[in-house]
């Protein structure tokens, strides 16, 4: 992905003017708005995001092989904000709209049968444009009105990921076990979330975890209220 510094439009009076000044306008904004993300977010804090509202899974991935022993991966929903800062947003309306547009995300791999073990990484271009929506028939020319940045899926080696960052625009989705010409999608892979409240498996180990230190709090204190009564009846037994 293109990452060179985008600077800010010189606008004057009576320039002329075409829609590639104002996408870069728009360009070097969100630039800016992304550089103040990335201030704040680091190896512990980026990944997926908590959607109160949603009590369905955060991600949903289809991973599938054909007759030629490729593998097909499609990312049907994301909601997440990658290390540097980049936001990924895929829901069933972006998904409908991508649709329309000819442009769902899904790539098609041909793998080497040496690895089992392979990573799903979604990676997101905010500055290439992928013009979605429907056109309004009072306008002219016809147009799709929105714009959302361009996705990209790699599959990659568990080797390949230990000895190289995935990249600032870019998050692990999924895992993927290839064997005997099948795949099959760990369901217990967790991805880098921003939060407890991100995913549902950290929820649920939140919770057994305070369970836990609950129960030893319970347990030491009965331990040592033992202690003190044993001590207190030796003692008495020393009078009589």
């Amino acid at each position: 992905m293109e990452s060179k510094y985008k600077h800010r439009v010189n606008w004057a009076d009576g320039m002329k003017i075409n829609k590639d000044h104002f996408i870069d306008f728009e360009d070097a904004l969100m630039q800016q708005l992304m550089l103040v993300n990335s201030n704040f977010i680091h190896q512990n804090n980026f990944g997926l995001l908590p959607n109160p509202g949603d009590s369905d899974l955060p991600v949903k991935l289809s991973v599938s092989m054909d007759g030629q022993e490729s593998v097909i991966v499609v990312v049907n929903k994301c909601n997440a904000v990658t290390l540097g800062g980049y936001q990924i947003i895929i829901n069933k309306d972006i998904n409908a709209y991508l649709e329309q547009s000819g442009h769902l995300i899904k790539s098609k791999f041909a793998i080497n049968n040496e690895d089992s073990v392979w990573y799903i990484v979604l990676s997101v271009n905010p500055y290439s444009r992928i013009p979605i929506g429907y056109a309004n028939p009072n306008e002219e020319p016809a147009r799709k009105p929105f714009v959302v940045g361009k996705y990209q899926i790699s599959l990659l080696s568990e080797h390949h990921i230990n000895s190289k960052e995935v990249g600032l625009n870019s998050i692990i989705l999924g895992k993927v076990i290839i064997e005997d010409n099948t795949s099959t999608l760990v369901e217990d892979f967790i991805p880098p979330c921003t939060s407890i409240q991100s995913h549902p498996d950290l929820q649920h180990t939140f919770v057994e975890v305070g369970a836990f230190f609950n129960a030893i709090e319970l347990y030491s204190t009965q331990v040592i209220q033992k202690i003190h009564q044993k001590s207190k009846q030796t003692i008495l037994l020393k009078w009589f």
